[in-house]
Formats: C-alpha cells, structure tokens, sequence
C-alpha cells in the first residue's frame, strides 16, 4: 500500500466516529481498481486494522504491546516520564506519534497484500 493510500485511511479514520460508515465508504471496489475477493478481504483487513489502531489511546498502545513503561520507554528511545505521562493521559502524544509507536509494536504491519 503506498504511502499516500495509507495516509488517507489514517486520516479518514481519525475524524470518523462510526466504524461501520468508515469501512463501507473505503470498501468501495472503485477505490482499489475492482480488485478479486482475496484481496478485498485483505483490504477489509486493513481497514479494520488502521480504524482499530486510529481509536486507541496511546495507554491502549501501552497495555497491547506487553511492555512494562520502562521497556517501552527503553524501546523507544525517550524517557520514562513521557510514556507515564502520556499512558497517565497527563499528556497526550500527537497521532503521528501513536501511529509511529503502535507501527514500531507491530500493530499495524503487512498492510500490502501482494507482499503476503
């Protein structure tokens, strides 16, 4: 999936409520050039996936990756205080940086079906 299909499908998902008019709207085959039924599902995957992600709060991150804060914060270079902070909800990070962190986690990955 190319960088620019991706950042449509974060940014939709961030602004968008309601899961189920997010996925019909993207699930639309003229937005992926009337692909096979494999490849739909995929794509319903990915959809689910970027919503999913877009709607976690950085602590929800936290709890899916497994990691004690001083790991995390170990494994993303930055300081304990700031994943406490931000897992506190005294701070919050920006969506990129949610999405950079939950991409590092391996909570969105494999998003390109034909590298399957």
């Amino acid at each position: 999936m190319d960088a620019e299909l991706f950042y449509a499908l974060w940014e939709t998902a961030l602004h968008e409520n309601n899961y189920d008019t997010y996925k019909s709207n993207w699930l639309e085959p003229n937005n992926w050039g009337y692909p096979d039924e494999e490849y739909m599902h995929h794509i319903s995957d990915v959809i689910e996936t970027v919503w999913n992600v877009a709607h976690m709060s950085f602590r929800d991150i936290y709890l899916a990756s497994g990691l004690s804060q001083a790991k995390l914060a170990k494994r993303l270079c930055m300081p304990l205080r700031t994943v406490e902070n931000w897992c506190s909800g005294n701070r919050t990070p920006a969506d990129y940086e949610r999405l950079w962190v939950a991409r590092l986690l391996g909570l969105i990955d494999n998003l390109d079906p034909l590298e399957e």
